[in-house]
């Protein structure tokens, strides 16, 4: 432990950046709170990667704990997520994308103390979801997910695992922090693999019994709907698709695995033997599979509108 520095590395990971959505980001991390924070940059081999301009931000600032990190070629986000997070200095890993943003001064040192306590190796925390309808800022009420979530409040660990890996409940990639030596370890076991899904990391991790603790409060302001990820882009679709096959496929082929692993490989070998259609539907009559749809049509989490206790750099930026 001699060698951390920062309590937690926060790393923005670019490709072709645009500016606004960049300075909305930095400002709500450079303003945090009551944490040793260390802020990375690190680029995918874009255009123009305005690393000038960042430092002319960060000299604007008066910081100094950042860094800049260039690709000259586009290899992927694990890949450049995985050079940024190598050269980190945190206990923990904050991954964060342009056009997202911390929801308040408090957020990180608040939930750093919380997943501390909790004893855990990492966590998920809830959102507030946005979007920018002519040039103003939209409160989204949104599904939240896992959409299932009593079994992180009762501390089912079975069923967290279960939930996460067939059903794929999968928490929002953007409200996770993480132990920066527990995601390296596993991020370098999907690299090469997995290209633009470093969400992914986590499944193995659920994979091998390491769950995470549940974080009742926004921490996040998720720009949805303008992202890779919330897009309708077949193309983007269809690539995660192949990197959430991949990372299935390194758990149906993992060796000496004990018999939950078992039943969670098995039933991964038979949700893909087949069509995507016959695999929503196999997924579907999982155990548990019933109760997610309900949760999903009936029953949602949603993201809440209130966001009264938010920073004051969004109240700046909402009212221009």
């Amino acid at each position: 432990m001699n060698n951390i520095v920062f309590e937690v590395s926060v790393i923005m990971a670019t490709y072709n950046p645009v500016w606004e959505k960049c300075v909305f980001t930095l400002d709500s991390v450079v303003g945090q709170k009551g944490v040793r924070l260390e802020l990375i940059i690190v680029d995918d081999g874009s255009a123009d990667n305005l690393f000038g301009r960042f430092s002319e931000y960060f000299e604007s600032k008066g910081s100094t704990d950042y860094r800049l990190i260039d690709h000259k070629e586009n290899q992927g986000t694990v890949k450049n997520y995985y050079d940024g997070i190598s050269a980190a200095k945190g206990k923990y890993i904050k991954l964060i994308s342009p056009g997202d943003a911390l929801f308040n001064e408090s957020a990180l040192a608040e939930w750093i103390r919380f997943l501390e306590d909790s004893g855990k190796s990492w966590s998920f925390a809830d959102a507030v979801y946005y979007g920018s309808i002519e040039g103003s800022i939209k409160i989204n009420s949104t599904p939240l997910a896992p959409r299932v979530i009593d079994c992180y409040l009762e501390g089912n660990d079975p069923v967290c695992r279960w939930n996460y890996i067939v059903l794929e409940d999968l928490p929002l990639g953007a409200a996770i922090l993480c132990d920066r030596s527990l995601f390296l370890e596993y991020l370098n076991i999907v690299t090469g693999k997995v290209i633009y899904s470093e969400d992914l990391s986590y499944m193995l991790m659920m994979f091998d019994g390491i769950v995470p603790a549940y974080y009742s409060k926004p921490c996040i302001f998720y720009e949805f709907g303008c992202g890779v990820s919330t897009s309708s882009d077949n193309k983007w679709r269809d690539r995660f698709l192949k990197d959430l096959r991949e990372a299935e496929l390194l758990i149906i082929n993992k060796e000496n695995k004990d018999p939950f692993q078992i039943q969670i490989s098995n039933a991964l070998t038979k949700m893909n033997s087949g069509s995507n259609s016959k695999k929503r539907l196999v997924k579907n009559m999982q155990k548990g599979g019933f109760k997610k749809v309900v949760k999903f049509r009936f029953d949602p989490r949603m993201s809440s509108e209130d966001i009264s206790g938010c920073g004051k750099w969004w109240n700046d930026y909402e009212h221009g």
